[in-house]
């Protein structure tokens, strides 16, 4: 492994960086709005939706890292494989549209609640989230590689994006729900309720925080050996999961009997699928190739030479 020597430093300090500090806060500014957007989804459409739609981060992986990344090629079936991962993902934005347009016409029929479009407004939140999402991982990709300091860039990007989330984002866009939690934390009772509800609520947000810094830690150990096509794609098997755990909820509140999603979106599911598969299979193939030309370097000498004469 070649070992760069680092050229800069943190702002009143010696500590030294192989990437300038102002670098590292863009990086963590881009990381904290695409997880913010991906999260306020959740809020306005559904679970599985919104990690299909958040899945389409590799069409703008794609395209970026073309621009990044200068020696990026591409094959046919690895551009098709990517137009059938975008299809998935506009088959089933359409369902959601048309979902969302017939449940305000029956609420306007039967005048129960006002008509709403927050479902498409969630949807439109993933889909923001997941562009985010796919320049993030081809900087990660680029920054990981350049410098080959993965400590230094984790480091940087908790350090900046822990200030940037309590000092801007919360005071700026979530200042009166951080009012409610402090005003439900001075009112806490001891009664079991409370508690429970308390303990189960801090017990849920350890487990995030600890599932989001093993992913983190364990995507730039992938991007120091892999690129960011490859983990988005092999990250569309997410739906699936989420699928999956959204059924178990709604059986369980609905005393066992099993629901099960529209069709629409296993159809969505294949084609992203599908997608993938052809991406993933035309890269190997194309690794394949490489590690022969690398392997058996006279043979292709000698095989020019015969050529020529």
């Amino acid at each position: 492994t070649i070992q760069i020597q680092p050229s800069y430093k943190f702002p009143f300090m010696t500590l030294p960086l192989h990437t300038p500090w102002y670098t590292y806060l863009l990086l963590a500014i881009l990381d904290v709005e695409a997880n913010y957007l991906a999260m306020l989804s959740f809020q306005h459409t559904s679970l599985s939706s919104s990690m299909l739609l958040t899945s389409l981060s590799v069409l703008s992986t794609v395209l970026l890292r073309q621009v990044i990344f200068r020696s990026a090629k591409y094959g046919r079936k690895q551009l098709f494989g990517v137009f059938m991962c975008l299809v998935g993902g506009l088959l089933w934005l359409r369902a959601e549209v048309d979902r969302d347009l017939t449940s305000d016409s029956l609420d306007a029929l039967h005048s129960t609640r006002q008509p709403h479009t927050g479902i498409v407004y969630g949807d439109l939140l993933a889909l923001s989230a997941a562009c985010l999402y796919g320049l993030n991982d081809v900087l990660a990709e680029y920054y990981v590689k350049s410098s080959n300091d993965r400590v230094e860039y984790l480091g940087m990007l908790g350090f900046f994006g822990t200030l940037f989330s309590f000092f801007v984002q919360v005071p700026l866009l979530e200042k009166d729900q951080m009012q409610k939690l402090i005003a439900d934390v001075a009112t806490f009772d001891d009664d079991d309720d409370s508690s429970n509800t308390m303990a189960g609520a801090i017990f849920l947000l350890l487990c995030f925080i600890i599932m989001l810094c093993s992913f983190y830690m364990s995507v730039t150990v992938f991007l120091s050996m892999y690129d960011a096509n490859i983990l988005n794609l092999s990250l569309q098997t997410g739906p699936l999961w989420a699928v999956v755990l959204t059924m178990l909820q709604k059986s369980m509140k609905n005393g066992g009997a099993l629901i099960m999603p529209p069709v629409m979106f296993f159809i969505s599911l294949t084609a992203v699928m599908m997608g993938m598969f052809l991406y993933e299979s035309d890269a190997r193939n194309e690794t394949s190739n490489k590690d022969a030309d690398e392997i058996d370097p006279i043979r292709n000498d000698d095989t020019d030479a015969i050529e020529v004469i």
